[in-house]
């Protein structure tokens, strides 16, 4: 005969205690409790059937607040009551006690045990829940403060990402940054911007130097939101000639190309954040990191975690100098 397992118990007779038997299923992986049969799993019977059959479904109800199934078997001219008790993703209790099946027997959980169990069920985990009689007034910023630190040197926790991750900012300064980032990659100057009475923040785009030139309107640090002025004989689209650096802002950038712009404001940026920018693996990153150096456009200044890059700017050439990766004459 099959012994009792995790998912099976057998008891002789129905006691009201045995309610602790299905409180501990439910906790657990459920299970299958049988009133009728003797330890070894065989059928001796059942008194009182047809009471046990509304006895039990009613004081699960009320006692646990869980509804479990109740069914009449039979065999060998005998009859049994078998309830089946489904897991439950909420904690069970039955008198105040928390009962969960283990193996083949049921335990009550408690201290550690217990406050790891309420956790799991609700989908936490120790460090996610507040300690109970801690002020914050008694707490070390310096341990904020050193593990905040440890976390941006191991490059998986950027800077700029520390409100995005505790859920108190949509992004931190992300929408302006990415606007300067695409002024970059298109050629263009990165826009500036003010605070106007009022709270309201201006943003002014200035016209490249390029395009200036090719419309006739001169320095692009002229005021930065005027359309410059043209004529029929300048206009860009009625001229054939236009500046090398207007030609190269109509073509896609290289992914070096993007990595030289981010190094060049960013320069503490890792290498997760640059894959993400770019729609890219890590490893990708990595490449192109390695071919820049060997190109000589950029170099390590300081340790692996506290260093950051510099990007190798000049008009002189260098061995393995990639001509495409430099940025455009002025």
């Amino acid at each position: 005969m099959t012994p009792e397992t995790q998912n099976v118990e057998w008891k002789r007779s129905w006691r009201d205690d045995y309610l602790a038997w299905i409180c501990g299923f439910a906790n657990a992986q459920g299970g299958i409790l049988e009133i009728g049969k003797d330890d070894g799993g065989e059928i001796v019977g059942v008194r009182n059937v047809l009471s046990l059959l509304e006895e039990i479904p009613s004081k699960v109800r009320s006692l646990l607040g869980i509804v479990v199934e109740v069914n009449l078997r039979s065999a060998s001219g005998l009859e049994y009551i078998e309830i089946v008790v489904e897991p439950h993703s909420n904690p069970i209790s039955f008198r105040g006690k928390f009962h969960y099946r283990s193996g083949s027997t049921k335990q009550v959980l408690e201290g550690a045990a217990l406050t790891r169990f309420l956790l799991e069920k609700h989908g936490r985990t120790w460090d996610d829940v507040a300690l109970p009689g801690v002020k914050l007034s008694e707490l070390d910023g310096r341990a904020f403060e050193g593990f905040r630190q440890r976390g941006v040197k191991s490059e998986r926790l950027p800077p700029a990402q520390v409100f995005f991750r505790t859920g108190m900012i949509e992004a931190w300064g992300r929408g302006i940054r990415q606007i300067a980032e695409r002024c970059r990659e298109a050629g263009n100057p990165s826009p500036t911007w003010t605070r106007e009475p009022g709270g309201v923040l201006c943003l002014r785009f200035p016209f490249s130097e390029a395009y200036l030139a090719a419309a006739g309107g001169g320095s692009g640090s002229a005021d930065q939101g005027t359309t410059p002025k043209t004529t029929p004989k300048t206009s860009p689209k009625a001229s054939p000639k236009t500046s090398p650096q207007a030609t190269r802002s109509t073509e896609p950038m290289t992914a070096e190309a993007r990595i030289l712009a981010m190094l060049r404001t960013e320069p503490g940026i890792s290498q997760p954040v640059i894959a993400e920018r770019l729609g890219t693996s890590v490893r990708a990153v990595k490449y192109h990191f390695r071919k820049l150096r060997e190109a000589g456009a950029i170099r390590r200044v300081g340790s692996s975690r506290a260093g950051h890059w510099e990007v190798l700017d000049g008009d002189s050439p260098r061995p393995g100098r990639i001509p495409e990766l430099d940025p455009p004459d002025a």
